[in-house]
This record gives structure tokens, sequence and C-alpha cells, in this order.
């Protein structure tokens, strides 16, 4: 599975399952701040700046951000709050290891009593809850495996969302060979064509996020598009082909 994302604003709010408004309020309140982010160099001189890194101005964002952010999302979903959620999220060492996508730190436990938390593998985590070091009860468990291959899905279901909305709302423009006016009866039938052919893309969209689907169904619907005279931007294809490469 390709994991060298790189999303727009829109689509990262897709992905971690929130919307437009709320999600840039996230990053507004600080969510990673300067997570994942190289540090200033200042001359010996000079005063070094409050850190800050803004990230709600940023226009993409990439993988181990899509994580930190689908993660948020579960961790609140989980009843947990936004404090020890974005505490959480923002930590450098789990930052990295969606980046990396590597490791064995397999399990992230969070213990909201204590506002505390713990990366752990199979092992570790089997070997404390066998010796009572720690007891289900007392903590929310998160499978960071299966969300870094969600974060994967649901980013193959954002672009090809995008690229059937387009197709959707674009359906009575298309090219025509011979005469510049289309009998309105052909017209009709095309654009209808081309309505039906995107909501076969939002079905794969469900699909991909599901897991299932796959690059070979989304070109068989992209060349029933070019038999209807209809041609998706190349940037939304390629966006398809690399969120499906592998």
């Amino acid at each position: 599975m390709n994991t060298n994302l790189t999303v727009k604003t829109a689509q990262a709010a897709e992905i971690a399952g929130v919307g437009y408004e709320g999600f840039r309020s996230w990053l507004k309140r600080g969510l990673l701040k300067e997570t994942g982010t190289l540090p200033k160099f200042y001359a010996a001189h000079v005063v070094a700046e409050v850190a800050d890194a803004k990230r709600w101005r940023w226009s993409a964002f990439g993988f181990a951000d899509l994580c930190s952010f689908r993660l948020t999302k579960l961790m609140l979903d989980a009843g947990l709050p936004w404090n020890t959620a974005s505490s959480v999220a923002g930590n450098e060492t789990l930052w990295h290891s969606h980046h990396s996508g590597t490791g064995n730190m397999q399990y992230l436990a969070v213990f909201p009593k204590s506002n505390q938390y713990t990366l752990y593998s199979p092992e570790t985590l089997a070997a404390d809850l066998a010796n009572g070091t720690i007891k289900h009860d007392w903590m929310t468990l998160f499978d960071l495996h299966q969300l870094r291959e969600s974060v994967v899905f649901r980013s193959r279901a954002a672009v090809l969302r995008v690229l059937a909305a387009d197709m959707a709302s674009t359906s009575g423009i298309f090219v025509r060979e011979g005469p510049n006016l289309v009998p309105s009866a052909e017209a009709v039938a095309r654009k209808a064509k081309i309505e039906e052919l995107a909501r076969v893309l939002g079905n794969l969209a469900d699909d991909a996020e599901a897991g299932s689907g796959s690059y070979r169904e989304f070109e068989a619907i992209l060349a029933s598009l070019h038999a209807e005279g209809k041609f998706p931007d190349n940037a939304a294809v390629s966006a398809v082909a690399f969120a499906f490469a592998g």
C-alpha cells in the first residue's frame, strides 16, 4: 500500500472523518503544532521566535499527519478529552512511527485517569495484561496497524469521491465529434450515462474505504467515460493511480 500520500485540506478532513470547519478548528487549537517539523536555527545573538508552525495555514498534509488526524477523531469518539487526544496525537515518536510504517509497536494504550499513554508491541501488551501491570478497563486501546491501513483506504476513497463529484457536476460537458451541435436526444443520453458512471465511481469509493475495490475497476470506469467523450483532469486521475499504487 502506498503511504507516500499528500492531500489537501478538504481531503484531509474527510480522511480524518470530520467536517472541514471542524478540522480547521482542530488545527487552530494547536493540533500537531511543531510535530514532525524541523527546528529553526538561529545565530548566537538572535532571539529565537516562539515556536508556532501555524499548521492551520498549511495546504497539504502527508501520511503521518493523516494518521494523527484520524487517531484524534477516534480518541474523541471514544470519549477522551481534547487535551488528552491532542497531546497523544502530537507525540513525536508516535508521529514518526506512522511515517516509517515500520516497527513492532502495534498498539496505543491511553490511560484516561492518569492522562498517560504507552506504545505496545503485541508481546509486551500481552505480558503486561497477564502479569496485572495493566487491565483492560484501565485503558482505551487503539490498533495502530489497523489505523494506518484505514487511512490508506480512506485516502483512496477521498480521491475517488473528488473525481466522482466533478464528473457529476460537469456531466453536460463532453468531447464532440463532427458537428458542434449534438442532437438533443444524444446529448441527454450521454449526460445520463456520465452521471451513471459518476455514481459507479462513488460506489467504488465506498468499496475502497471498506478495503476492497481495485485500480482495475477504476480503469474500466475511466474507459467508459472516455467512450462517452468525458476526459477527467489528468491530475485527478493521477491522484487515484497514486493512491492505489504499492
